[in-house]
């Protein structure tokens, strides 16, 4: 029989709620002092800093946060571009409000039950970087496609930061993939999905991004034919990338979303492999430890097994 002491501990809605409005994502180190180096050079552009702040999860959850807050928003609602949220806040404002960032601090030896943020954190960093590779192969508005495809898992990533130890008893796997009856039972009948559209309206994120943080509470045939496609990449490569940590339970998952990603896109499977391949290859330059929190659990050999990654 389970001991009391390990059984999950239980939460109301309304305090895991309350608890969440006040985290913040943390960022990367390397990733704060580059955009503060940025910030010193006058001549830098708007999207230089941009690419850099679009790196980071942390930094780009930050961004959102206050420039959609009350005090900046209120004559720009939907703010999205973060290219723009650069130029708004000018290089002095934007230094301030980087150099106040959370900082992750990379841990020795990776726990998983200890350090489930950062496995959730990588997987929409890497969903990202998936849905801007396809973005650039249909030619349709990178920044978006990172923007809304990164945020697509916020639910999941606030969850896992303010209640470390219910997300990892609700998980079929340590790097979390979300069993939501479970969860449901110990969050007050919350799932991450719906705590994570409950704080986009409360911190007054933009409504793209309340459509990807939860798409099944909306009808997306009332957007644009671009929004549409930008929040279907965005469920396409989070799903790639769960039924890729599934391992053999997710194969014929991962099919699916393959198959999918291609009917969306309209390309062939050996143009998906390579878009997918190029993904993988240039993500550990950008971001070596999260590459290597992905491939501990065997995303990256799942997704094209038989080759070495």
């Amino acid at each position: 029989m389970q001991a009391p002491r390990d059984k999950p501990r239980r939460i109301k809605g309304q305090i895991l709620v309350a608890r969440a409005r006040d985290a913040w994502v943390p960022a990367w180190p390397q990733k704060i002092r580059a955009v503060l180096a940025l910030c010193g050079d006058r001549y830098v552009s708007a999207k230089r800093i941009s690419q850099v702040i679009l790196e980071d999860y942390g930094l780009t959850f930050r961004l959102f946060r206050l420039m959609n807050s009350a005090f900046f928003s209120v004559h720009r609602k939907d703010l999205v571009s973060v290219r723009y949220m650069v130029v708004l806040l000018g290089l002095e404002n934007l230094a301030k409000a980087v150099s106040k960032a959370h900082v992750i601090r990379p841990p020795q030896r990776i726990v998983p039950a200890r350090d489930i943020g950062l496995f959730v954190i990588a997987r929409g960093v890497f969903s990202s970087a998936i849905a801007s590779a396809l973005a650039e192969e249909l030619k349709i508005n990178q920044e978006k496609a990172t923007v809304v495809s990164m945020f697509r898992n916020m639910g999941e990533v606030i969850s896992a930061i303010v209640i470390p130890d219910i997300f990892v008893s609700a998980t079929k796997t340590p790097s979390g993939v979300i069993d939501e009856v479970r969860f449901k039972r110990a969050c007050g009948g919350y799932d991450p999905e719906g705590l994570g559209l409950e704080l986009a309206r409360y911190w007054n994120m933009p409504e793209l991004l309340q459509l990807a943080i939860c798409p099944a509470r909306f009808n997306l045939k009332m957007r644009g034919v671009n929004e549409q496609r930008l929040l279907l990449l965005a469920d396409l490569a989070r799903e790639l990338i769960l039924a890729g940590l599934l391992k053999g339970q997710g194969t014929r998952r991962l099919d699916l979303a393959k198959m999918a990603i291609m009917d969306e896109c309209g390309i062939e499977d050996k143009i998906l492999d390579n878009i997918l391949f190029d993904a993988v290859r240039n993500f550990p330059k950008r971001h070596g430890f999260f590459y290597r929190l992905l491939r501990s659990q065997g995303l990256f050999n799942h997704i094209f097994p038989g080759v070495a990654l």
